[in-house]
């Protein structure tokens, strides 16, 4: 029997892998696009391993001349670690995602099984993770690398954790407190795993209020605690958590934020049951009262899943109970209710959450499976045809991908886009030598919302190009208003004052790039 279950489960991992790299295998041609640049090809911190102490005490885009509050070293030193081995090549970025993804998939594999004992509901699982177009845009896009890298650090806290909880090993709390710390490394909302862990407590301890079953998640929470005040102070690049420039009624209104996130799982739900038109830069609308229909309609799917969660907890469910409360509790770093965040809706969000869906559904089909062993012929080829069409999901979905402009193209369609868009579309022509398309597509980035330096210096080099220097330096100097610490144009006005004989305003110039570079 022992040898039949390690055919199983080897049978079972290799299906796994192998529907991770059918989805997968058409992505290794593909271009650097979107946040690329600034994160791998203009990131000056994965050149050396000697940038080690300013990646460790600068946010995510420091090394490409970007101010923003998001610290995620571990991506950072795992670009640079890629670097060191192929240089900017976008395949071994690819590679590296794609190694991630699987390796989540195994391990939530080995997590689901030792948690449930149930070897086919534990494959279920990750199988239809592992392949589910949503996941694209983590998988597919270069940049993506800090949801893969902290779910596998995260699911490896979790599952060492239920090592040390059965063998009574404390080496084995250390590897999940560890893991838990690089987890938080690699992107700041796997911070909800220590909460994720209590809950398991409270669903699977026989003996629910004995206090001391808790005491060693004290650990994970004082980690989660002191990671918090770091980034709330030293680590606090922003001077706030609010990811927001200005007040807006969203950042000012906790209630306005609730509403828009309970909106927003209605997507989340299409996106999960119905994987089409996905696309990136979605734009979606808050919602500052409860009367809307899609309020109302999303409150009430909720108050429903509560009362499910609670009838599947009292009839020993609990792949039920337990995977909704994995989904829900999940997201509460991502609803922007306690912290606003950056965007109201992202199809990557559902990278780490969607695990607790998958579980519920896999649980309903493991249960009929056990049941009804006349249906499972049918059941097999429900499933086989499901998963034939979520892998062709994802691979026409990698297609978006491809490069810049069948990337931006494919966005453009749902919407007239946004100022990153166009500025990024202009850059695509730019590569491309049309310099009037790339005109066009910066300047309407700048009438769209005048925020982004990039752009202003995008258009100088374009200048340049066409010869008319005083356009140039303009636009250098506007992205300097809008952020005065943006090397880049600096050194782009030293060369420009050098080429025209003004060599003190060339030196000066280039002292201010060098300062801000290497500080």
């Amino acid at each position: 029997m022992l040898i039949l279950n390690k055919k199983r489960i080897i049978i079972f991992l290799l299906l796994i892998i192998l529907g991770g790299v059918i989805c997968y295998s058409n992505i290794f041609s593909h271009q650097f696009l979107w946040d690329d640049e600034f994160l791998i090809e203009k990131n000056q911190f994965i050149r050396s391993f000697d940038h080690l102490p300013q990646v460790f005490s600068s946010p995510s885009g420091a090394g490409a001349g970007r101010s923003d509050n998001f610290y995620r070293p571990l991506q950072i030193l795992n670009y640079t670690g890629l670097y060191a081995l192929a240089g900017a090549t976008p395949w071994i970025f690819l590679l590296n995602n794609l190694f991630l993804h699987i390796f989540s998939g195994i391990l939530i594999f080995f997590l689901i099984r030792k948690i449930f004992k149930k070897d086919f509901l534990a494959f279920l699982v990750s199988f239809f993770w592992i392949i589910h177009p949503v996941h694209t845009e983590v998988v597919t896009y270069m940049s993506g690398t800090a949801d893969p890298l902290s779910t596998l650090l995260g699911l490896g806290s979790f599952y060492f954790y239920l090592i040390f909880r059965e063998k009574k090993q404390f080496c084995f709390l250390i590897f999940a407190l560890v893991s838990f710390l690089l987890a938080l490394l690699a992107k700041e909302t796997i911070i909800i795993l220590p909460g994720l862990i209590l809950f398991y407590e409270i669903i699977f301890n026989q003996n629910p209020k004995k206090i001391s079953n808790y005491a060693p998640l004290i650990w994970f929470f004082n980690i989660a605690l002191a990671y918090f005040c770091l980034r709330l102070s030293f680590l606090n690049f922003g001077g706030t958590l609010n990811l927001y420039a200005t007040s807006n009624i969203y950042t000012e209104n906790i209630l306005v934020r609730f509403f828009t996130f309970l909106a927003s799982l209605l997507m989340y739900y299409s996106f999960f049951f119905y994987p089409v038109n996905l696309h990136m830069e979605r734009k979606f609308s808050v919602f500052s009262n409860w009367q809307s229909p899609w309020v109302l309609s999303s409150f009430l799917i909720l108050v429903g899943f509560i009362i499910l969660g609670f009838w599947a907890q009292r009839k020993n469910k609990k792949y039920i109970s337990f995977g909704l409360g994995w989904f829900f509790l999940a997201f509460i770093p991502l609803s922007g209710i306690i912290i606003p965040i950056n965007s109201f809706l992202l199809e990557h969000w559902l990278y780490f959450t969607s695990i607790g869906l998958f579980l519920c559904l896999a649980g309903l089909i493991n249960a009929l499976w056990e049941k009804i062993a006349k249906i499972r012929k049918g059941l097999l080829i429900v499933l086989l045809l499901i998963g034939i069409l979520l892998m062709n999901g994802t691979r026409q979905r990698n297609k978006v991908w491809e490069n810049p402009l069948t990337f931006y193209h494919d966005i453009l369609q749902y919407h007239e886009g946004t100022a990153r868009i166009h500025n990024n579309l202009g850059m695509a022509y730019a590569d491309q030598n049309d310099l009037n398309k790339a005109e066009e597509h910066y300047l309407k980035a700048v009438a769209l919302g005048d925020q982004y330096p990039q752009t202003h210096y995008n258009l100088a080099q374009l200048y340049l190009e066409k010869e008319e220097e005083e356009k140039a330096i303009i636009h250098l100097e506007k992205s300097l208003v809008i952020n005065p610490r943006f090397f880049f144009s600096y050194y782009l006005l030293s060369q420009i004052y050098q080429e025209e004989g003004e060599i003190k305003k060339a030196q000066e110039y280039l002292q201010k790039a060098e300062a801000i570079e290497y500080y």
